[in-house]
């Protein structure tokens, strides 16, 4: 991860290796303005882990790396939700069809220290073995609110969900499936 002048000739300001895990790949920096942090997303371990790191934006300096624990088929960065004290992130399956059938996977982590505060790997549809994937997390104060797709088809998204968290402890309050018939 580097830094670089956008001006005149473009000059690295700082550039900050992550540690040294198997196959990391960074999908996604961001920048959160109102408390000047830096976050990088990603995977690692062949795609079945992912990563969030946050690094000091002035520096690079590395503050924490944050794994997920669980051991995820394809697993990309999805989509992230910020909150004072916390990340809300979502990870979705890298490739559809094929391989195996991956349910959603998404993780609190604490944004001061990058501990992990829960992580939830469930299915949407609660019969069905699918590939799905949440693709948009929003939060507020009641709980953690997922869209995404389930039954992909092997060739793309299929049937619609709306899931919604336990901001707490990651537990699952409600899932609707969207189908052809709603």
């Amino acid at each position: 991860v580097y830094k670089a002048s956008i001006y005149g000739d473009r000059d690295t300001i700082w550039q900050q290796q992550l540690p040294s895990v198997s196959g990391l790949t960074v999908k996604r920096l961001q920048y959160d303005r109102q408390n000047n942090a830096l976050f990088a997303f990603g995977a690692y371990d062949r795609a079945r882990n992912g990563i969030a790191a946050r690094l000091q934006p002035d520096t690079g300096q590395l503050l924490w790396l944050a794994k997920t624990t669980e051991n995820f088929h394809g697993v990309n960065f999805q989509d992230v939700a910020f909150t004072d004290n916390d990340l809300f992130v979502t990870w979705r399956h890298r490739t559809v069809g094929g391989g195996t059938p991956v349910g959603v996977l998404a993780t609190r982590i604490n944004r001061a220290d990058g501990t992990s505060v829960w992580e939830q790997n469930y299915r949407s549809h609660p019969t069905k073995i699918t590939h799905e994937s949440a693709l948009d997390i929003q939060v507020d104060e009641e709980g953690v609110y997922l869209t995404g797709y389930y039954h992909s088809s092997n060739y793309g998204p299929g049937d619609w969900s709306v899931s919604k968290l336990d901001r707490e402890d990651g537990s699952i309050l409600f899932r609707t499936l969207v189908t052809d018939s709603h």
